[in-house]
């Protein structure tokens, strides 16, 4: 939002005013010692980047509905960033695909009702919209008052070489594994994350079928 920035009085004390301004003034106030706190605004730009956890709303002046805030509680070791065409730092307005994301909503909501499998795929030359149309549907995803958790891949000429690269690499980015990773922080993390989105059951079955090292489980 619009701030104003300059020296107030005579004193000339540099100070600034305007709704960020109080935004922000109200977060610090609210955020817990060593913390950092941020608003929705905020937190859909940097979501990709950050763990974070969301917090009670807060009131701020001059706002007639409470703040939705988010804890930031740690950096995402693989931060998965949408490949985008645009001006960096800059959110603009998705033209002329509207349709097309009413239909992906559609389709999710069949999909949670029914609980039931939907394979969707976006086809299209370059430059026609197809990451814009996810990033959007992500974001419509954020904003849903139920949380949705969500698994993210991109393909490469790696994934394409090696059986469930794809897959796999889906897993790696969600629960946090890293290359340098030593094969028992890798099986720690993996179980961990099964146990928390899917399945704890099958979690050394499924992370030795995708190429982790699970050979002396039992499983």
């Amino acid at each position: 939002g619009p701030a104003l920035l300059g020296t107030v009085g005579t004193t000339g004390e540099f100070s600034g005013l305007g709704d960020p301004i109080d935004l922000a003034q109200r977060l610090e106030q609210a955020a817990p010692l060593g913390g950092v706190l941020i608003s929705r605004d905020t937190y859909r730009h940097v979501r990709g980047l950050f763990d974070m956890m969301e917090q009670e709303p807060i009131q701020v002046k001059g706002k007639a509905r409470p703040v939705r805030t988010y804890l930031v509680q740690r950096a995402k070791p693989r931060a998965f960033h949408m490949l985008t065409r645009g001006v960096a730092g800059v959110e603009t307005r998705m033209v002329g695909r509207d349709v097309e994301l009413l239909m992906l909503q559609d389709i999710f909501r069949d999909a949670t009702e029914d609980a039931e499998v939907r394979v969707v795929t976006v086809v299209g030359d370059a430059g026609v919209g197809k990451s814009r149309l996810l990033y959007e549907f992500e974001k419509w995803i954020e904003l849903l008052p139920e949380q949705v958790g969500y698994f993210q891949g991109r393909a490469t000429p790696e994934t394409e070489a090696t059986p469930y690269g794809l897959i796999r690499r889906i897993f790696a980015h969600r629960f946090g594994i890293l290359e340098s990773d030593s094969g028992g922080e890798v099986r720690v993390k993996f179980r961990a994350g099964m146990a928390s989105v899917l399945s704890a059951d099958k979690a050394d079955l499924v992370g030795q079928l995708i190429g982790l090292d699970f050979s002396s489980s039992p499983a």
